[in-house]
């Protein structure tokens, strides 16, 4: 998964970190809650190249930064 070391500085540092597709630091994260319990969905994408990884059944109760809003022109390679 190339989004893996991403993931894990978005939860220990809250910082997404460089685009492995294209380099750019331009990236950015963001998590949707869909239940009253705090059950939704996340991704961490790039800006520039709009690459992007979706996150599955996040429990984003405990959350406090819900970054910013997930754009629809990304495109979830894997």
């Amino acid at each position: 998964m190339k989004w893996l070391e991403n993931l894990i500085s978005l939860a220990e540092n809250s910082v997404v970190g460089k685009c492995p597709y294209c380099g750019s630091q331009n990236t950015a994260f963001g998590y949707q809650k869909l239940t009253e319990e705090g059950y939704g969905y996340g991704a961490v994408w790039c800006n520039d190249c709009k690459k992007g990884h979706f996150i599955d059944r996040v429990d984003i109760s405990h959350i406090r930064n819900l970054g910013a809003n997930i754009p629809r022109d990304v495109s979830y390679t894997d």
